[in-house]
């Protein structure tokens, strides 16, 4: 009966708190339990507010109690449209990005367009150009940033066009010049210098734009590394603000914080834990953070 009564607890305490919290009623006592789950229903709401930010882009953060370990707090950082890898050319993130706003777009305005009135339409569109300027802005770094990755890749793609068509003239040169008069060879011979030249000066072209593109994603790594680690300092912060909502996790337990695709790889969580001891007198300071970060056990996974 008390095993039965305690499994029940733990499933109406999955279903209304959703916090996942899994433990056996031979371990722990229910009432207990009932405190613990409190106590982290209030830090989880805690971390999201202290995470939480201006902008529409949504930070969800879930717990889970493991049973003579502690307590398990996961944070993911989530954005409207999901972002492949960046460490491609900037140009496909830009198509998947259209790809998925048209099929959005194509599921939904021949839906409801009939019943819309021509403003009403209007304002939508005008929405999803706001929701996708939002989405540049969050990724892509000050505007005059954007403006100029537009024109480098809008520069980049005429200069693929005149390669390519300079490629097929060198082509036709070489057929025409293997049948033709040696007085027409020498015209075809001039005219091969002149697309030779055209065809060097867009590899130094293309150098050149893969240089400026190297350099754009070295800076939105830095970006993205330094709002991961204002992220990881403002959630660490709280638990150490408000250390007295962990006053019934056991002496002996942790807090583990994981941080979902934070680690070397954006494939991996970044996963920090800390001994309970080590939060009942921490700081919230630059200096306390920083200490706590370097006693923290960290890996990747």
């Amino acid at each position: 009966m008390k095993t039965f009564r305690s499994l029940f607890q733990s499933l109406l305490l999955l279903t209304t708190l959703s916090l996942h919290s899994f433990v056996s009623g031979a371990t722990i006592d229910p009432k207990r339990f009932d405190e613990l789950n409190k106590d982290m229903r209030i830090m989880k709401k805690i971390i999201e507010t202290s995470i939480a930010d201006d902008n529409r882009y949504s930070n969800r953060v879930e717990a889970i109690y493991l049973a003579d370990q502690g307590m398990v707090f996961t944070i993911f950082s989530s954005s409207l449209i999901p972002l492949p890898d960046f460490n491609g050319d900037w140009e496909a993130w830009g198509e998947s990005i259209g790809a998925h706003t048209l099929s959005v777009v194509r599921d939904a305005i021949p839906a409801v367009a009939p019943v819309l009135p021509p403003e009403a339409r209007a304002e939508m569109e005008a929405e999803i150009e706001d929701s996708l300027a939002e989405l540049e802005g969050e990724f892509s770094g000050p505007a005059s940033d954007r403006e100029g990755l537009r024109e480098l890749r809008e520069q980049a793609r005429q200069q693929r066009e005149e390669y390519r068509d300079n490629l097929r003239k060198l082509r036709e040169i070489e057929r025409e010049s293997y049948r033709a008069e040696t007085e027409r060879k020498e015209e075809l011979d001039k005219e091969r210098s002149l697309v030779e030249k055209a065809i060097e000066k867009y590899k130094s072209q293309l150098q050149q734009y893969e240089k400026k593109m190297a350099e754009l994603r070295e800076t939105r790594q830095k970006k993205q590394l330094e709002q991961q680690m204002a992220m990881m300092k403002q959630t660490i912060s709280a638990l150490c603000d408000y250390q007295a909502s962990l006053r019934t996790l056991p002496d002996d337990e942790h807090v583990t914080l994981i941080f979902e695709k934070f680690g070397d790889s954006r494939k991996q969580d970044k996963i920090m834990v800390f001994k309970k001891s080590t939060l009942e007198d921490c700081e919230s300071t630059t200096s306390g953070i920083n200490k706590l970060i370097s006693e923290a056990t960290q890996y990747s996974q």
